[in-house]
C-alpha cells in the first residue's frame, strides 16, 4: 500500500520584510530514515526521496495556496518507521532543481505511520534554528496597524496536508482527491459511561520528560472514574509518543495531544546550553539565571496555547511551573479558570554541599546571596521584562491581548504567584509533606501539598525480558543491582558508560582476593546518543556485559516495576525518579547536571537518610 500526499496550503505564513507578500513559496518534502537505521536496524537500507511543491501564492493575510492536484507517493509499508520533513521557504525558480533563496521559513516533521491515521493534517510550523513555533503576525503593533482582534495576534502557522491511501499499480495520476474543507468542524465532547458530558481540561506544560510525565499521571486520574474528564495536553511535539503511551486502558478520545511548539531537549544540547548547564554545577549565579528564565524561555509558545484554548474551549486549564504567565494570560483574556500543578515549588537555589576546593569555602557567602529566593525573584523579573531568553517580554504578551501590564518595578517576591494566591487560584504540589521538614512546609504554605503521583499503566507496565533476565542472572551470582538513569538530561552516552565502567572496575569494589565481586548495573542511554562513546569504551562495556555486570538499556522501562527489583539507583534528582525510589525503599545517589529542583531533591533525600547529597559526576567515586 502507499500514501498519496498533497500539500494544500499554509495558514498564516509570516510575510516578507516590510510586510510584503512573498512572490512564490515552496514546500520541500524529504523522507527521513528512522533513528534506529543509524545502528544497523530498521528499514535504513531503503532510499529516501525528495519532492517539491512549487508556485505557492501568498495573500495579504499570509495564507498560501498551492496548485491543486499535485501530489507525491510514499511506500507506507517499506517506510512505515520513516518520517517526512516538510520545509517551507521562498522559491527561487520554477524547475524541480529549485533551492531556497533565503533561509527556510519553517518546518514540520511527522512519522509516516502517524500520517496514515488521518486524511487531513494541520502541522505546526517551527523555526529551523530555534524550533520555536512561527507566527503570521509576530508583532503586537500589527493589532493597531490592521485592526485585528487579539485572536489574530501571533496566529500560529500551519501546513495543511491531505492524505489518501492507495495501492501501487493503480493509476495514481487519475486519483480524485477529496475537495478541501472550508473549515474544520468543532470537535464533539466525549461522554462518560453513564452518557453524561465530560468536563474538558486543557493541560499546558513544557520542559524535559520529568516536566511532562507527572501531568500524564494526573490526566489519567482526571479521565478515569469518578472524575470522568476529557484531557487535552499541550506540550512539545517530541513528547507526542509519550502522551500516546499514556492512553493505555483509557476510553477512546479522552486523552488528546496538541503541540505547543519548541523542543527543550534539542535546546539543552546546543553548545551554549551545555556550557551553561555544565558550568552551572560550579557557579550558583548560573543556576539562578537558569531558574530565572524557566518561564521566559517558553514565552514563544503563548500563541499556540492561546490558539488551542480558543479551539478546545476547556472548562479549566491546568498549568505547570514553566507556564504560569501564559496560563494567567489565557485565563484573563478568555475567562477560563486555571489550576496550578507545581512540580518545583521552591524558589531557592539549593547548594550541593559538594565542596571540592578551598575556594568553594571562601566564596560561600557570595553563593548564599545568589541562592536566596529574593535574588532569584529580582533576576526573574529582569529577565521576563527584558525578554532576554526568547526575544519576548511578559508585557509584550500581555499588551497584545489587551491586558494590564506587569509592574515594571522590581522587588524580591514572585508577584505573579502572589497574585494567584490573592485570587484564590489553587496551586497543587504533588509532594508528600512527610518528606519535608516543618520549616519547609511553612515556607510552602501558599501551596496545597498532596502526595506523590505515580504513573501506572496496568498491564502495559511490564519489563522487557532482557532486563528481567539480567537481574535474575545477577541475583544468581550474588550481586546487588543498581540502575543509572538521567532521563532526558543532556549527560551523553559516553559519560554514562564511562561512569558505569569506572564504578564496576573500581579497586574499591574488589574483595581481598583481588577478584571483582561488585554489583551489576543497568545503564539507561536512550536519548543520549548525541555524545557517542569511543571504541575503547564500547569494548570495555561489551566485556562487562559478557560477564553479566553491565546492561546498556536503549528503551525506557516502567520504574514502578523496575525499582522494587533494584538495590540502589543513580539518578538526576527529578521528582519522578526520586519518588519512585522512595516508594521502592531503595537509596538514591543524585548526580548529573544538578539543575534547579535536582539539587533540592538531593538535599531532601539526604535529610531523610535515604541517599547522598548531590554529587558531580567526576566525584561520584
Amino acid at each position: 500500500s502507499c500514501l498519496v500526499i498533497s500539500v494544500e496550503r499554509v495558514l498564516s505564513l509570516p510575510l516578507a520584510r516590510w510586510s510584503r507578500v512573498r512572490p512564490t513559496v515552496e514546500v520541500c518534502v524529504t523522507e527521513l530514515p528512522p533513528k534506529s537505521a543509524a545502528r544497523g536496524s530498521g528499514s535504513g537500507h531503503a532510499l529516501h526521496a525528495t519532492y517539491h511543491f512549487l508556485n505557492g501564492a501568498q495573500d495579504p493575510q499570509g495564507d498560501v495556496a498551492f496548485t491543486r492536484g499535485d501530489f507525491f507517493v510514499v511506500d507506507a509499508e517499506a517506510k512505515r518507521d520513516w518520517s517526512l520533513s516538510f520545509t517551507v521557504g521562498d522559491c527561487m525558480s520554477e524547475d524541480r532543481r529549485t533551492t531556497f533563496v533565503s533561509a527556510p521559513i519553517g518546518y514540520a516533521e511527522i512519522e509516516v505511520w502517524d500520517l496514515a491515521r488521518e486524511p487531513l493534517w494541520h502541522l505546526v510550523l517551527q523555526d529551523v534554528t530555534t524550533r520555536n513555533p512561527i507566527f503570521g503576525t509576530d508583532s503586537w503593533l500589527e493589532k493597531f496597524n490592521r485592526g485585528w482582534t487579539s485572536h489574530a495576534i501571533r496566529r500560529p502557522s500551519f501546513l495543511v496536508v491531505r492524505v489518501q491511501r492507495g495501492h501501487f499499480g493503480a493509476r495514481l495520476r487519475q486519483l480524485e482527491l477529496p475537495p478541501p474543507e472550508a473549515s474544520d468542524a468543532p470537535r464533539d465532547r466525549a461522554t462518560s459511561e453513564g452518557g453524561s458530558r465530560r468536563k474538558r481540561v486543557m493541560v499546558v506544560t513544557r520542559g524535559t520528560r520529568g516536566d511532562v510525565q507527572p501531568f500524564l499521571a494526573l490526566a489519567r486520574g482526571l479521565i478515569l472514574p469518578p472524575h470522568n474528564c476529557e484531557v487535552c495536553i499541550v506540550t512539545e511535539i517530541c513528547w507526542k509518543d509519550l502522551v500516546k503511551s499514556a492512553r493505555a486502558g483509557l476510553p477512546e478520545g479522552t486523552l488528546l495531544f496538541r503541540p505547543s511548539g519548541g523542543d527543550t531537549t534539542f535546546q539543552t544540547r546546543t553548545l551554549v546550553s551545555q556550557l551553561t548547564t555544565w558550568y552551572g554545577q560550579h557557579y550558583d549565579i548560573l543556576q539562578a539565571l537558569v531558574m530565572a528564565n524557566q518561564e521566559a524561555n517558553f514565552f514563544p509558545s503563548e500563541g499556540l496555547c492561546y490558539h488551542w484554548a480558543v479551539e478546545e474551549k476547556p472548562d479549566f486549564i491546568v498549568f505547570g511551573f514553566t507556564m504560569v504567565h501564559i496560563a494567567m494570560i489565557l485565563s484573563e483574556s478568555l475567562g477560563i479558570p486555571i489550576v496550578g500543578f507545581i512540580l518545583q515549588p521552591s524558589r531557592r537555589v539549593e547548594g550541593t554541599g559538594d565542596l571540592a576546593l578551598p575556594l568553594d569555602v571562601l566564596r560561600r557567602p557570595v553563593q548564599e546571596a545568589f541562592r536566596s529566593p529574593g535574588f532569584v525573584a529580582v533576576l526573574t523579573q529582569v529577565c521576563e521584562s527584558l525578554g532576554v531568553a526568547a526575544g519576548l517580554s511578559v508585557n509584550q504578551l500581555r499588551s497584545a491581548r489587551g491586558l494590564a501590564p506587569y509592574p515594571k518595578n522590581y522587588d524580591n517576591s514572585m508577584r505573579h504567584y502572589d497574585e494567584l494566591v490573592r485570587q484564590g487560584v489553587p496551586l497543587i504540589v504533588p509532594v508528600c509533606p512527610k518528606v519535608l521538614s516543618e520549616r519547609q512546609v511553612e515556607e510552602l504554605s501558599c501551596f496545597q501539598m498532596t502526595d506523590f503521583l505515580f504513573m501506572r499503566l496496568g498491564e502495559s507496565d511490564r519489563l522487557d525480558a532482557e532486563v528481567t533476565d539480567f537481574i535474575k542472572a545477577a541475583r544468581a551470582s550474588g550481586r546487588k543491582v543498581c540502575a543509572v538513569t538521567f532521563s532526558s538530561m543532556p549527560i551523553g552516552e559516553a559519560a554514562i558508560l564511562r561512569l558505569a565502567v569506572e564504578a564496576l572496575t573500581s579497586p574499591m569494589l574488589q574483595d581481598s582476593a583481588g577478584s571483582f565481586a561488585g554489583p551489576a548495573m543497568i545503564a539507561f542511554v536512550q536519548g543520549q546518543e548525541f555524545d557517542p562513546p569511543e571504541d575503547e569504551l564500547v569494548q570495555e562495556a561489551h566485556v562487562l556485559h559478557s560477564r553479566g555486570r553491565l546492561l546498556v538499556a536503549r528503551k525506557p522501562q516502567p520504574f514502578g516495576a523496575l525499582f522494587p527489583l533494584l538495590d540502589a539507583v543513580i539518578g538526576q534528582g527529578g521528582l519522578g525518579v526520586t519518588s519512585e525510589a522512595l516508594l521502592a525503599g531503595i537509596p538514591v545517589i543524585t548526580s548529573g547536571i544538578l539543575l534547579m529542583d535536582q539539587r533540592w531533591w538531593a538535599a531532601r533525600v539526604n535529610e531523610l537518610g535515604c541517599g547522598s547529597r548531590a554529587r558531580r559526576i567526576p566525584r561520584m567515586l
